[in-house]
C-alpha cells in the first residue's frame, strides 16, 4: 500500500480491508494476553471465568473504540 502510494496510484482497496480486520483482531486479544502474561505473577487470578470476561470486554471496547 505505501508502495502504490508512492508511486502515485490508488492503493488496493481489499488490502485495506483486510488490514482493518486484522486491526480489529488484533484489539480484541489485546487485554486478554496481558492479562494472562501479568497472571503468572500473581498466583491464583487465572481463571476461565475471568478470562473470559477479559475477552468480552475486549471486545466491547473495541466495538465501542472502531465504531462506524
Amino acid at each position: 500500500m505505501v508502495a502504490a502510494l508512492k508511486q502515485g496510484k490508488e492503493p488496493d482497496p481489499v488490502a485495506a480491508s483486510r488490514a482493518k480486520t486484522r486491526s480489529k483482531h488484533n484489539t480484541f486479544i489485546v487485554i486478554p494476553v496481558v492479562f494472562l502474561m501479568l497472571s503468572q505473577h500473581f498466583p491464583g487470578t487465572y481463571h476461565w471465568a475471568t478470562v473470559s470476561a477479559l475477552v468480552l470486554l475486549g471486545w466491547g471496547a473495541a466495538k465501542w473504540i472502531r465504531r462506524d
